[in-house]
């Protein structure tokens, strides 16, 4: 399994490298991040040392468990499914970064408890373009005050905007709402200053990011990850956990800073 992974992680990595530079990016603009929910932590184990330095979970009482296990590992972990306020102290506690802040009454309380745990959190600010109501993220005209307001706690750091497309589109109609999210961080110009302050990074880093669900078994050469990487922007392929399979069809978010 560790040599699976390993080569499935090279694969990955270069479809992500060339993707960047058919969009006349950096390839180590764009950082991959690996989404493990579900999966033990040696598979996890397997791809940091395979040069994974990135991991996502979803499922909040899983992922502490692994971190706990794995926290010898050089690597940065991303909490990005729905972070409930309840769960906001294990969040602040255990995670580098939380990719799905939607609303002022979480960030606050995810200030509140880095500030109990000395700690510093990165954030992006998930924007439901979409409009979906089963879906969480602030509306488009909701983003600006909460960006605004987000921006005042001491000990978060909005590191950019992020979005879930619905599932049931193609790529094409799916490359909408990506267009959208980099029309709105333009429109916002004061998010870029905001980030600027920290590291500028999107949805985490210098650049750019792409996700991979089905782990490092993603290999999707075919993928117009360019569309997406141009203006500095971030695909994500999460198509529910670590294992075998990938496609194009299941980009789901992006996110710029």
């Amino acid at each position: 399994m560790t040599e699976e992974i390993a080569r499935n992680y090279a694969r990955v990595r270069e479809a992500v490298d060339e993707a960047a530079r058919r969009a006349g990016r950096r390839p180590e603009e764009v950082i991959l991040v690996a989404v493990s929910k579900t999966k033990p932590p040696e598979y996890i184990r397997a791809a940091v040392e395979a040069g994974a330095a990135h991991i996502g979970e979803n499922y909040m009482q899983e992922a502490v468990e692994k971190i706990e296990a794995l926290g010898d590992l050089p690597a940065r972990w991303h909490f990005i499914g729905h972070l409930q306020r309840n769960k906001a102290r294990l969040a602040a506690e255990h995670f580098d970064i939380v990719e799905t802040v939607d609303n002022l009454r979480l960030a606050r309380e995810l200030e509140k408890r880095c500030t109990t745990a000395g700690r510093h959190l990165d954030i992006l600010i998930q924007v439901n373009v979409g409009d979906e109501a089963q879906k969480s993220g602030a509306s488009v005209d909701e983003t600006p005050a909460l960006l605004e307001q987000a921006a005042d706690l001491d000990h978060l750091h909005i590191k950019g905007l992020m979005t879930i497309p619905p599932f049931d589109l193609d790529p094409e109609e799916a490359r909408v709402h990506f267009v959208r999210l980099r029309e709105l961080r333009d429109e916002l110009g004061g998010l870029a200053s905001t980030a600027g302050r920290e590291e500028q990074v999107v949805r985490e880093r210098p650049g750019g990011r792409v996700e991979v669900g089905d782990t490092l078994g993603v290999a999707s050469p075919d993928v117009p990850l360019e569309e997406l990487l141009d203006g500095e922007g971030a695909a994500s392929h999460d198509p529910s956990h670590c294992g075998a399979r990938g496609s194009a069809d299941d980009h789901r978010a992006a996110a710029f800073r």
